[in-house]
């Protein structure tokens, strides 16, 4: 298994810090502490002695430790894509990897060439009916990307671009 690497962040906005010796004044113990926080949405962690946050607990009986909690955020991800074959292929084996709560947002569609790409335009860039399939890819990557969606739905949303002139 890789080992995770553990960074010193400041989170004085988002943290909270528990220590054992404050639980057991208030009677509760670290595990009925971190049963609640996780349960709303924080993940726990420990403090190393350097400061950095250490490996994620969900329970510690250790008298003298200090905890962090924290909300737990998804990273997004976003792409666009027409023809996307194999590469979108190699992003969800990545994205199985990944150890923390993600989404991915998939655009899939020919855009007309406005604003960002207008400059292609003056280049003789168009859009025409031979690089797409009424808009969408004819490379498999529609049916890949609609399988995925089946077996992600909590982690993929999928957009169809319809808006296009075909020239």
């Amino acid at each position: 298994m890789k080992q995770k690497k553990y960074y010193k962040i400041n989170l004085l906005r988002y943290r909270q810090e528990v220590a054992q010796k404050i639980l057991e004044g208030l009677n509760h113990n670290a595990k009925f502490t971190f049963d609640i926080l996780m349960k709303n949405g924080y993940e726990c962690h420990r403090i190393t002695r350097e400061g950095y946050i250490g490996k994620q607990l969900c329970d510690s009986n250790s008298p003298y430790a200090n905890y962090i909690a924290f909300p737990i955020v998804p990273i997004n991800f976003f792409t666009i894509l027409l023809h996307g074959l194999p590469f979108i292929q190699y992003h969800i084996g990545i994205f199985k990897q990944i150890a923390f709560k993600w989404h991915c947002y998939i655009i899939e569609g020919v855009a007309d060439l406005n604003h960002d790409t207008s400059w292609s335009m003056q280049l003789g860039g168009k859009v025409n009916h031979e690089i797409h399939n009424n808009g969408l890819s004819y490379d498999g990557t529609t049916e890949y990307l609609d399988a995925l969606q089946q077996l992600y739905p909590d982690n993929i949303t999928i957009q169809i671009i319809s808006q296009f002139t075909v020239n």
